[in-house]
């Protein structure tokens, strides 16, 4: 559930997530996302389609935190599973131990969506849904063993892997989904 709420300090509308720990992907749910993305047919889907062929990768067969429960939160102008792969990509380029400042990494990850984020007028000013997102995915990264956090900085500790098939994928979505049940 999304409850949305007026921050008087910086006048604008943010949103909390409750209760986030529980929401959980099935691969029913898994299997309609790959399903409506595969309709989109624009450049930016092309482009990533293309560049993953080109390491040997399919989009259906990304890493699982690629996909997501839909949020309602219009934070990008395509599925949000474009971005995230975006992410898997840039993640699976860096050399393991790689270290980013808390700063850095957020700029890198809102470079990555310069394209996709939805622009709001009550939401603009330093693009508060990315910059969202970003905080949703990194806890997920971090809770998921990809990426280690202190205060200052954010280290990858293992690159994403990708599935070798749509049945290997769908066997771990099983696995999880019945261990987190």
């Amino acid at each position: 559930m999304v409850i949305p709420y007026w921050n008087t300090q910086d006048s604008q509308i943010e949103y909390q997530l409750y209760p986030r720990q529980h929401l959980r992907l099935s691969v029913a749910q898994v299997n309609k996302q790959l399903n409506t993305f595969q309709q989109y047919n624009d450049a930016t889907t092309i482009d990533l389609h293309r560049q993953l062929k080109m390491m040997g990768h399919y989009m259906l067969d990304c890493p699982i935190f690629c996909h997501t429960i839909n949020y309602a939160l219009p934070s990008t102008k395509h599925l949000l599973l474009l971005w995230r792969m975006k992410v898997a990509v840039y993640l699976m380029n860096a050399p393991i131990f790689t270290s980013w400042s808390v700063r850095k990494w957020v700029a890198s990850l809102l470079e990555l969506g310069k394209d996709e984020w939805t622009i709001t007028p009550c939401l603009t000013r330093n693009n508060y849904l990315g910059r969202l997102e970003i905080k949703w995915l990194t806890q997920l990264l971090i809770d998921a063993g990809y990426l280690m956090c202190d205060r200052h900085n954010i280290v990858l500790l293992r690159r994403p892997r990708w599935f070798r098939s749509w049945n290997e994928k769908q066997i771990a979505l099983r696995k999880a989904f019945t261990h987190h049940c």
